[in-house]
């Protein structure tokens, strides 16, 4: 009998480590330049970049000004700030200025969905008429100088209806909970590619999706914006298009504790807005069992004397761990070429990520159990109930209050 379960577990875990190293590969054959002419000035639409604030991020600074840098021929600035009182107001008033730049306080709070999509409905509400595209950056991103066009480009396609750049954490200081979700990450990113999920940190949308489709009503009662709106683009016969040179690297720390509610609210997301739910939770689920029985089997092995069993299964969880491990470095390898390319200072991965491994897993699954039974969350100092994905309340707003942390490169949670 413990033969047979030992099996299946072994099994579950190939497959699992199949799909995986096929989603890496996929995923990093999109770093291959593809030979595609360079777009004319005048192909490049008119774009409005939102930036919606709420508490002042270690390198919003940074953001703003790799913002009004870019090297795109024409594009407005609109900055969306969550209050008068917000941290982030002075800092944004000393930095960001030009005629291209509109910078406003969030006036219009919807109890019925996040402060976030009510200041990106806030500043979409007010589009003149030569907008073509609407480009979404979050605060914690800071946009090389090609960003924006390497983002807008594939819409000069008309089938492409949005782009989504990719989110990869590179973290200065290596604590547990930075190495934690930078694991958790590198793995979601592959599978986000995989599945079809966009990330609003770096999100390009044509402005035709708001007319053609109920988008902005669904906003108006969500928790997020970027997870679901796939489907309205899939529904219009429309592609999503990842674009690898808009991999945004955050540099940022945190906590375990904070770890772990970011990478519930993930979790929580993808379950409220995304078909591929069932598909995430059944594989997560899978690992965690397989993993854990493996694990059993291998402590009754070793208690019983019958060392060809351990042997077998511990021989197993180690070529998962390693096939990880390499799909892992796989990817780095790319995104630290980009990088370099790019010109931007790259972080090699410290050796405590070895050790983060158990605890990663163990926080994810944790994490994913959580999210299947949350009825709401806390965001940036808000609460939000919800019974469904277009069920949102917020519970009561109160203004952005300064944290206080040792460590000022801190992601804001």
């Amino acid at each position: 009998m413990l033969g047979t379960v030992g099996v299946i577990c072994l099994l579950v875990l190939a497959a699992l480590l199949a799909w995986q190293l096929t989603c890496c590969w996929r995923f990093a054959r999109l770093f291959t330049p593809p030979d595609v002419p360079p777009a004319s000035e005048s192909e490049l639409p008119h774009v409005v970049v939102v930036l919606p604030i709420r508490g002042a991020d270690p390198s919003l600074a940074s953001c703003l000004r790799g913002l009004l840098n870019q090297d795109y021929p024409r594009y407005e600035i609109r900055i969306i700030i969550d209050s008068l009182e917000d941290p982030a107001w002075s800092l944004v008033q000393d930095v960001a200025h030009g005629p291209h730049v509109q910078v406003s306080a969030l006036h219009a709070r919807r109890e019925t969905c996040s402060l976030k999509t009510s200041a990106l409905l806030q500043a979409i509400s007010s589009l003149d008429k030569s907008c073509q595209v609407v480009a979404l950056i979050d605060a914690d991103v800071v946009p090389y100088r090609g960003w924006l066009r390497d983002l807008v480009l594939p819409l000069v396609n008309p089938q492409v209806g949005a782009t989504t750049g990719i989110r990869w954490f590179m973290p200065r200081t290596a604590t547990w909970g930075s190495l934690v979700r930078y694991l958790w990450n590198a793995a979601a990113s592959v599978q986000m590619y995989a599945l079809h999920i966009p990330w609003g940190g770096s999100l390009a949308l044509r402005v035709d999706l708001f007319r053609r489709s109920d988008l902005l009503q669904k906003w108006a009662v969500s928790l997020w914006e970027d997870t679901g709106c796939y489907r309205t683009i899939r529904d219009l016969g429309l592609q999503l298009r990842f674009v690898p040179a808009a991999t945004m690297i955050n540099q940022e720390t945190t906590d375990l504790k904070s770890c772990f509610r970011f990478i519930r609210r993930q979790m929580l997301n993808v379950r409220l807005y995304h078909g591929s739910w069932p598909a995430i939770l059944a594989n997560g689920f899978a690992a965690a069992l397989a993993l854990t029985t493996s694990l059993t089997l291998t402590a009754i092995g070793l208690a019983t004397g019958d060392t060809s069993a351990a042997a077998l299964f511990l021989g197993g969880l180690g070529l998962y761990g390693a096939g990880m491990a390499a799909s892992l470095v796989w990817v780095e390898r790319h995104i630290q070429r980009m990088a370099d390319e790019r010109g931007e200072a790259t972080i090699p991965v410290s050796w405590k990520a070895l050790c983060a491994v158990p605890l990663t897993h163990l926080v994810y699954f944790a994490c994913l159990a959580s999210a299947c039974v949350l009825g709401k969350v806390r965001w940036r100092g808000i609460t939000y109930e919800f019974e469904g994905p277009w069920t949102v309340r917020m519970r009561r707003y109160r203004p952005y209050r300064t944290r206080k942390v040792v460590d000022q490169g801190a992601s804001v949670i």
